[in-house]
Parts: C-alpha cells; sequence; structure tokens
C-alpha cells in the first residue's frame, strides 16, 4: 500500500509496476488486491444497507 501512495500521482498504478519494484510475485498481488477489494466492496455495500434501511 505504501508503494501505491508513493507513485500514485492521481492516476492508477499497475501492479506489474508495483511488483518490479517490489520483487512481488504479480499473481501474488492480483490474489492480495483481489481480496482486499471484494472486502471493501462488500463493507461500503453493508454500510449502505444498513444507513438507508
Amino acid at each position: 500500500m505504501l508503494d501505491v501512495a508513493l507513485h500514485s500521482q492521481q492516476s492508477p498504478v499497475p501492479l506489474a509496476d508495483i511488483s518490479e519494484r517490489q520483487g512481488i510475485s504479480l499473481s501474488y498481488l492480483e490474489q492480495l488486491f483481489s481480496n482486499f477489494a471484494k472486502r471493501v466492496w462488500w463493507r461500503v455495500f453493508v454500510v449502505q444497507v444498513v444507513v438507508t434501511a
């Protein structure tokens, strides 16, 4: 996440770039960010349902 914060300048940071800079497998990063996105989406959905109910 620190890499994203340091290298994003109002545009998306490709996972391939992070993978190369950090020496982390691209497939591992894809899994990590996929799981992260699913969890964040679920929390946003639950909050919206609770607030509007």
